[in-house]
Formats: C-alpha cells, structure tokens, sequence
C-alpha cells in the first residue's frame, strides 16, 4: 500500500481513501488505515484508488488548498475566476 508497508485489499483502500475524500479537505493528511499508523496517504495512492476524475479532481483542488493555506507566503487571489 504504501512507503509504511501495510496492506489492505484493493476494494476497503478504495472505499476508506473516497470516504477521506467526502470528508472534506482534511483527506490531504489522512493516516494510513492501519491502527495507529501515522504515515499520510501519499497523493498518488489517491489518484490511483480514486474511481472517476471527478472525485481525483477534488482531491486535487484540496491539495491545492492545503498548499496555498499552509505557506504563509501565498493566498488566493481575491479577482473572481482567476
């Protein structure tokens, strides 16, 4: 699964990591399944798992938003549609 070495079957990864995702944008620092694991959830494990590009679009604008939110040194422009 992931640089941690744990392991769980395609299908409950999938489900946990789109139920992450429904959860908002703290999915970008969700911990790996397995109990009291600290290890994220590295990006591409959510672009791999994710079933549609919907869903893998969202996830990116929430990395996005994590970036932006956690550099003291950038913001959103504030000119609608930019």
């Amino acid at each position: 699964m992931d640089e941690c070495g744990h392991y769980s079957c395609k299908y409950c990864f999938g489900a946990f990591i789109e139920s992450a995702l429904n959860d908002g944008a703290d999915c970008v620092i969700k911990t790996c399944p397995t109990y009291k694991c600290p290890m994220i959830i590295q990006p591409e494990l959510f672009t791999e798992y994710l079933p549609s590009d919907k869903l893998k679009e969202r996830y990116s604008k929430f990395l996005v938003q994590n970036f932006v939110e956690s550099n003291k040194a950038l913001k959103y422009c504030p000119s609608p549609g930019c």
